[in-house]
């Protein structure tokens, strides 16, 4: 699902390059939202230098939500530290450059490089979870009744 980075800097490109590299020079306190469009994704995605390997399928997900118009702006952040490299987020915007959509997510800019190896490693939820979230009783049962 990946394809290599563009070889040919367009209008769009340089106007991309020039507000990344303003953001990374000063970075704005706290996340901002931030509409990323497929040229700022491969910007973005250029200082992606310590990521594990990226899901084809994860990002095709993604595509589809993106193509679908069912991507939904959660406040997850995409994170940069203060290098300016990606620490989180290159699943999101591979989705976006190979869809060819924009989507608009909360972004971090000037995270302590250290930081990297506590990001992203948190347990994900469950069905058992969700079905506990939303009061269904005998959560556990219910997701595995629907699994099966």
């Amino acid at each position: 699902m990946k394809d290599d980075i563009r070889v040919l800097e367009t209008d769009a490109m340089r106007a991309a390059r020039e507000q990344f590299t303003a953001l990374i020079k000063t970075p704005p306190i706290g996340s901002i939202a931030i509409t990323i469009t497929p040229e700022l994704a491969e910007i973005m995605l250029e200082t992606n230098i310590k990521n594990r390997g990226v899901t084809d399928a994860h990002v095709a997900n993604l595509v589809r939500q993106m193509l679908e118009d069912k991507w939904v702006h959660t406040g997850e952040v995409i994170i940069f530290d203060t290098t300016g490299t990606l620490i989180d987020g290159q699943h999101r915007l591979w989705a976006c450059f190979n869809s060819e959509c924009n989507f608009t997510t909360d972004v971090r800019f000037g995270a302590p490089p250290e930081s990297f190896a506590f990001v992203d490693v948190g347990r994900k939820r469950t069905a058992s979870d969700i079905f506990s979230i939303n009061g269904v009783s005998n959560a556990s049962v219910m997701a595995t009744a629907t699994r099966w």
